[in-house]
C-alpha cells in the first residue's frame, strides 16, 4: 500500500534532483566468490569526487528537509522544555569530600563541582567543562579521577568523537597543569592509593585499548612504565579499582573470553598477576571482599555462577561456589561491600538485584511494584557502607534515586527528577509477545498517550537492537513525549541477540543465529499490524548502530511493511567492515558476527548484510546519519548504503543522508545540538506519518529548490 505522507507528497509536487552516486570500483575474490563493490572508494575523503558527492548529499538532505524547519524548530524547544536546564547531580562522597555536578541554564557542559566535609566549607570548581569546551565543536569528558588524598584531579578528553582521548593532571590546591599524556589514549583512569601514581591505557595503531601505562606525578610521560600489554587484536583492555579500593584490575576481554590481572593499590612497583589464564569460551568478572576474591564467570554455568578464590591463590582450581546457580536467571555482575554482596541477576526478561548478607547468610531481593523496569545501581557508598544507591524509573516514570538499607530494607529518596507538569498518569506502556518464524515468543514493549492511542491504526514506531547482550532498558526518555503527545505510540521489539531475556537469549541471535535478530524483528512488525495495533503505512522502524543493520535488513527483506526509516550510524556493510582488520573493532566483532574468512560465517553474512542486499523495489523514505570521527562504524558504510539505495530505488521517496564533520559514534557531544539533531529526526518520522500538513510541505519545498 502506498504511503500518504508529507515527503511523498512534496517528491510527488516538486521534483528535486536527487546526487548521483559516481562509482569508485573495487574488485573482491573470497572462497570462491567473486563480486565487484561498485561504491568501495567512498571511504577517501581526499578524492574530489567523493567529497562532491558527499556535499551533495548534504545539499540534497537540507533542501529535503526545509519544509520540516518548523516543525523541527517546535521540536527542539520541547524537548529543551522536557529537560531540566538546571540540576545539581546526586553526591557521592569520597574521602573528605562531597562530589557532584551540576548544569546551569544556557550551559551545553556540566560543572564539575566538590565541597569539604566541614561546616561553612565553600563549593570548589574542580573542573568546568563549558569553560574546557572554548569555541570547539565537541567535547567529551570521560573520566574524572580524583588522587586519594584528594590533592590532584586526572582526566581524559576527546574533541573529536574518534574516542581518542587525551590525558590531563591538574593540581586542585595550586590548579597548575602538571602532566598530560597526549592523544591515543584510553577513557580510564585508576591511581594507586599513594596518590603518586595514576595507570591508564593507550591504544595501538588501530585505536585498540591493547596498553596499560603507570605514571608518576610530576615525572615525564615518556618515562611511563609499561604494566601490561595486549598482543591479540581480539582482546581489548580496560582498568579499574575494587570498590574495596585494595586492588587494580586490569580485564582483558573479547565477546566470548575474558582474563583479569591484579596488583595490590598499595604496592605500585608490585607485579601484576593473572587470577586465571584465558580460554576459547571462558568468561569471568573478579571483585574483591575480605580475604577473597568473588568471582562471576560461565565455567560450566551458560547463564553464569557465582564462586569465591582466596586472594593468595586464586587459580581456576581452587574456585568454590559462593552462591546457588539457576538455570533460568543470569548473573549479570556483582558489587561487593564489606558485609554485602549486591547480585544483579536476569530473569524473565528483567533486572533482579539479590542481596547477600554474609554476616548471616540471609538473602533477599529487592521488591518493586512495576512489573518491568530499569535499575541502574550508583557507585555512590563505600566499602564500609550499609546502604545501596539505586536509580529506578519505567517507561512512563522519570528516574528517582534511592538509598537501599541493606540491613534494615529501607529506602530513603535522593533525586527526583522529571518534565514540570509531567503527569505519569496520562501514559500507558504494555508488553506484547509476537511469535517469531521458529515459534520463539519474542517481547514487544509499547509506550504511548493514553487519551492518544486508537483501538487500531495508531502511528507506531518500532525500534531494536538486538546485539552485544544489550537490553534497550525500560527506562524514561522524556525526550519520546514529543511523538507520544503526538499519538505516536513507541514500540520495543526485544530480539534474539540482545540480552534482554538473559544469556541464553543473547547467544540465540549471534554469530551464525544472526539472521534470528532480522526475522524476529520483521516478525514483531507483522504482528504490530496483524494485530490492528498499527495500520500498513503507519510503521516507522529505527535502528542505532547494530540496531541499524535490522533496519536495513528488514527493509530489504519486506520494505513493503514500512512508510520510513532511520538509521543512526548503521551498521550496514557487514560483510566489507569485517574484511577490513585493521578497523579497530573488527578482530573483536568476529565473535558478535561471525569472521568472513571463514567460508560458512561468509556465506552467512553475505545473506543478510543490508549492503550486499540492496536490489530494486520500492523503499520508503529513509534517513541515514553517519559522523566522520565514528571509530565504530565507518562513516562510509552509510554513504555506500544510501548510494546503492539511491540507484536501486523504483519508488518516489526520498533516501536521505546526514553526515556529521564533528562528532563520532554517539553524536553531539552537548545537550543543545544533541536535541537540534533529535528534533530533525523526529520531524522526520512524523512527517513519514502524515502528521504534517501537505500544503505547507508542498509550498515550501517549491519555494526552496526555487
Amino acid at each position: 500500500m502506498p504511503c500518504s505522507h508529507s515527503l511523498h507528497a512534496a517528491n510527488r509536487s516538486f521534483a528535486v534532483n536527487a546526487p548521483v552516486p559516481p562509482r569508485r570500483e573495487r574488485h573482491y575474490r573470497l572462497h570462491g566468490y567473486s563480486w565487484t563493490d561498485e561504491f568501495a572508494g567512498f571511504d577517501d575523503l581526499e578524492d574530489p569526487g567523493v567529497d562532491a558527492y558527499i556535499d551533495a548529499e548534504r545539499r540534497y538532505t537540507v533542501i529535503t528537509l526545509q519544509p520540516l524547519a518548523e516543525l523541527r524548530r517546535q521540536i527542539s524547544v520541547e524537548l529543551r522544555c522536557h529537560r531540566q536546564e538546571s540540576e545539581d547531580s546526586t553526591v557521592i562522597r569520597e574521602n573528605a569530600y562531597d562530589y557532584y555536578y551540576r548544569y546551569v541554564l544556557q550551559s551545553a557542559y556540566p560543572v564539575h563541582l566538590r565541597r569539604q566535609l566541614q561546616d561553612g566549607a565553600e563549593e570548589q570548581v574542580i573542573l568546568n567543562e563549558n569553560e574546557l569546551c572554548g569555541d570547539g565543536e565537541y567535547l567529551d569528558v570521560a573520566a574524572l579521577a580524583v588522587s586519594p588524598d584528594g590533592r590532584y584531579l586526572a582526566y581524559t578528553v576527546d574533541r573529536t568523537g574518534a574516542e581518542r582521548y587525551t590525558l590531563y593532571c591538574r593540581d586542585l590546591t595550586t590548579n597548575v597543569l602538571l602532566d598530560s599524556v597526549e592523544d591515543g589514549v584510553a577513557e580510564d583512569i585508576v591511581w594507586s592509593n599513594d596518590s603518586a601514581h595514576y595507570y591508564y591505557v593507550k591504544m595501538d595503531e588501530h585505536d585498540r585499548p591493547n596498553a596499560v601505562f603507570r605514571h608518576q606525578i610530576g615525572s615525564d610521560a615518556s618515562d611511563d612504565r609499561i604494566e601490561y600489554l595486549e598482543d591479540d587484536p581480539q582482546y581489548l583492555v580496560t582498568i579499574r579499582r575494587s570498590r574495596s579500593r585494595q586492588f587494580v584490575f586490569v580485564d582483558v576481554q573479547r565477546h566470548s573470553g575474558s582474563e583479569v590481572w591484579f596488583k595490590p593499590a598499595d604496592e605500585p612497583h608490585a607485579a601484576l598477576q593473572c587470577i586465571a589464564p584465558r580460554a576459547d569460551g571462558f568468561e569471568y568478572y573478579v571483585e574483591h571482599q575480605g580475604q577473597r576474591f568473588v568471582i562471576v564467570t560461565n565455567d560450566c554455568a551458560p547463564t553464569f555462577r557465582a564462586m569465591q578464590a582466596p586472594i593468595a591463590d586464586p587459580g581456576r582450581n581452587e574456585w568454590r561456589p559462593l552462591l546457588p546457580q539457576y538455570d533460568d536467571v543470569s548473573i549479570e555482575y556483582i558489587d561487593a561491600f564489606e558485609r554485602f554482596l549486591v547480585v544483579g541477576e536476569r530473569a524473565k526478561g528483567q533486572d533482579r538485584v539479590r542481596i547477600v548478607d554474609c554476616h548471616t547468610g540471609i538473602e533477599h531481593n529487592i521488591a518493586f511494584a512495576d512489573d518491568y523496569f530499569s535499575l541502574q545501581v550508583d557507585e555512590a557508598g563505600g566499602y564500609d557502607s550499609m546502604f545501596l544507591r539505586l536509580h529506578y524509573s519505567t517507561f512512563i516514570n522519570p528516574s528517582v534515586c534511592f538509598d537501599y538499607h541493606m540491613l534494615h530494607r529501607t529506602w530513603e529518596l535522593v533525586k527526583q527528577d522529571g518534565p514540570d507538569d509531567y503527569e505519569a498518569s496520562e501514559y500507558r506502556s504494555d508488553r506484547l509477545l509476537a511469535n517469531a518464524n521458529d515459534g520463539v515468543a519474542i517481547p514487544v514493549s509499547l509506550v504511548y498517550r493514553a487519551d492518544k492511542r486508537r483501538i487500531s491504526g495508531n502511528p507506531v514506531l518500532l525500534t531494536a537492537y538486538g546485539a552485544y547482550e544489550d537490553v534497550i532498558e525500560s527506562e524514561f526518555d522524556a525526550d519520546l513525549l514529543s511523538l507520544l503527545d503526538r499519538g505516536v505510540v513507541y514500540a520495543v521489539a526485544h530480539v534474539r541477540g540482545g540480552g534482554d531475556l538473559g544469556r541464553r537469549w543473547y547467544v540465540a541471535g549471534r554469530g551464525l543465529h544472526k539472521r534470528r535478530s532480522i526475522s524476529d524483528f520483521i516478525a514483531c512488525a507483522e504482528h504490530l499490524i496483524s494485530s490492528g495495533i498499527v495500520e500498513h503505512g503507519k510503521l516507522v522502524v529505527s535502528g542505532e548502530s547494530a540496531g541499524g543493520l535490522l533496519v536495513g535488513a528488514a527493509l530489504n527483506e519486506r520494505p513493503d511493511l514500512f512508510c520510513g526509516a532511520v538509521a543512526e550510524v548503521p551498521f550496514v556493510d557487514v560483510v566489507h567492515t569485517l574484511l577490513d582488520q585493521d578497523w579497530p573493532l573488527t578482530p573483536s566483532d568476529y565473535d558478535e558476527f561471525g569472521d568472513p574468512y571463514e567460508a560458512e560465517h561468509f556465506q552467512n553474512l553475505r545473506s543478510y548484510s543490508p549492503y550486499d542486499n540492496v536490489r530494486a523495489q520500492a523503499y520508503p523514505p529513509i534517513l541515514a546519519s553517519a559522523a566522520e570521527n565514528d571509530q565504530r562504524v565507518p562513516f562510509w558504510e552509510a554513504v555506500k548504503w544510501i548510494a546503492r539505495l539511491r540507484v536501486a530505488q523504483t519508488a518516489n521517496a526520498p533516501i536521505l543522508l546526514q553526515l556529521d564533520a564533528r562528532s563520532g559514534h554517539h553524536g553531539a557531544s552537548d545537550r543543545f545540538t544533541e536535541a537540534d539533531e533529535i528534533a530533525l529526526t523526529y520531524a522526520f518520522i512524523l512527517s513519514c506519518f502524515g502528521l504534517v500538513a501537505t500544503s505547507d510541505v508542498v509550498v515550501a519545498h517549491s519555494a526552496v529548490a526555487n
